[in-house]
């Protein structure tokens, strides 16, 4: 997809440059900008049929799927206008072609950044958080599969790889734009054959070698539980029986940190199997110092919270850690603009069942003590798709990032996979520190300071879980 970008770039800004119009060229950008999203947000419709709601599947799914898909798009392009602001202004009255091309790339980042916030508008409801941290969709998510472009994730992540993108996009444009004949043949296949080579060259997922500084051991436990089986007549049993054999088994790696799934709920203790489970590890807590993160479901006379559980071997203890960037429709309703609008079409009882099944709300445990420097910070699921997120986590001076995830609302993944993975290696890159994740129908990676991604080797294997063990650097 990236020479569809590179392209798409020149393109829209030499349009934008020769409108005159300004509602025509605040229109195209929003056009344009809301194409872009569509593409980045795709994956929407990956969750159907939907099959987690207290509701049977039925026809209204897909036109729903279909609107919700659009008007987050929409929300996510009108964002757009500031680039035509910015393109339109500076056409105007900055004679320095460089100056006026570094201008449009912070532009196109602003651009990007209040789409984002529109978007939060656009779903927010109880539950939910004005931010600018929804990233689908932004271009250097896609330019970044190229290796010299990556490099720029190191000088302020995904923003800095898009300001890059665009800025090195529009002065080849430019230069090529200006040639004629032979030179601009020459400089033409230059350009391409650097990019081939960027492409022949770039990492894949070959396991690297951990050769200096400090290392620990992380135990990643992968399980295969599908949004249903909690539903399901014995569901229960066998999804506990399966989170204590893959505890049995990380535990025998020796492993000195061990990460579970998102809502997992191993230690939430709400039934006598799990209480025994998590009773008998802390009493060996002591002797082992094994660091154990789960987390799980707690419901309250305020909402459903989900909470990340922390046994701490290293000081005999436990600590709670609540999620705080909530998914919209996934963990809460987005009542104040999209509710309303499906209500009009006729689906307001979809949105009751919605509420009765995602009434997740933010809880009150938002970040650990600062002197718990052996504890790896917690990035939570979709909390990814916040660029600033690891930034902000690393504010504890942690040694290493657990990013606990589940992909059971989804039937398939192919197409979300590959952005939150980008999203990953950049946030890894951009400050410099390794980040683990372990999922629930999805495989855990571990994601190098370098920005290089390597899914560890198998370790032992149940048949609903997985256990993988990797060695990798920390920040002392």
């Amino acid at each position: 997809m990236w020479p569809l970008v590179l392209l798409g770039i020149w393109v829209l800004i030499t349009a934008l440059e020769q409108t005159t119009s300004w509602y025509a060229r605040c229109g195209g950008v929003v056009v344009a900008f809301s194409l872009k999203s569509l593409c980045g947000i795709v994956w929407f419709w990956s969750v159907y049929p939907i099959e987690w709601l207290s509701i049977p599947v039925s026809a209204w799914q897909l036109p729903a799927i279909g609107l919700g898909w659009f008007v987050s798009g929409l929300s996510l392009g009108i964002g757009g206008v500031l680039l035509g602001l910015v393109v339109g202004l500076t056409h105007r009255y900055l004679s320095s072609v460089p100056i006026r091309y570094l201008l449009y790339s912070l532009g196109w980042v602003g651009a990007e950044v209040l789409g984002s916030l529109l978007f939060s508008l656009v779903t927010y409801g109880e539950g939910g958080t004005i931010t600018t941290a929804f990233s689908f969709g932004y271009i250097g998510y896609v330019s970044a599969s190229l290796e010299p472009l990556f490099f720029f994730a190191s000088v302020g992540g995904v923003y800095g790889v898009t300001v890059m993108t665009v800025f090195i996009v529009l002065i080849c444009g430019y230069g090529i734009s200006r040639l004629t004949g032979v030179r601009r043949g020459l400089l033409s296949g230059f350009l391409v054959g650097s990019i081939a080579l960027s492409l022949i060259v770039s990492e894949d997922d070959r396991v690297p070698v951990v050769s200096h500084g400090t290392t620990t051991t992380v135990a990643i436990v992968d399980t295969n539980f599908k949004a249903t089986l909690g539903s399901r007549v014995g569901g229960a049993v066998i999804r506990q029986r399966a989170l204590i054999e893959a505890l049995q088994s990380a535990r025998a790696s020796g492993a000195e940190y061990i990460i579970f799934p998102e809502d997992s709920g191993l230690m939430r203790g709400d039934d006598s199997e799990r209480s025994f489970a998590a009773l008998t590890y802390l009493q060996q807590l002591e002797t082992d110092g094994v660091v154990v993160i789960d987390s799980g479901s707690i419901p309250t006379p305020a909402g459903i919270l989900l909470r990340a559980t922390i046994l701490d071997g290293k000081q005999v203890t436990q600590h709670v850690l609540d999620k705080q960037y909530l998914v919209p429709v996934g963990e809460f309703v987005p009542s104040y603009v999209i509710t309303p609008l499906f209500t009009a079409l006729g689906w307001g009882s979809v949105f009751a069942a919605l509420e009765r099944s995602v009434g997740y709300r933010p809880g009150p445990f938002d970040r650990l003590s600062a002197d718990l420097t052996h504890i790896p910070g917690i990035l939570f699921c979709f909390e990814g798709v916040d660029p600033r997120s690891v930034e902000k986590l690393r504010v504890r001076n942690v040694p290493f990032i657990a990013h606990p995830f589940s992909h059971g609302w989804f039937q398939s993944t192919s197409l979300l996979t590959p952005q939150l993975t980008m999203m990953l290696r950049l946030q890894a890159r951009a400050n410099a520190i390794s980040i683990v994740s372990a999922g629930n129908q999805g495989v855990g990676a571990v994601y190098l300071p370098s920005g290089d991604r390597y899914i560890p080797q198998l370790y032992a294997k149940g048949a609903l879980w997985e256990v993988r063990v990797a060695e990798i650097p920390t920040r002392s």
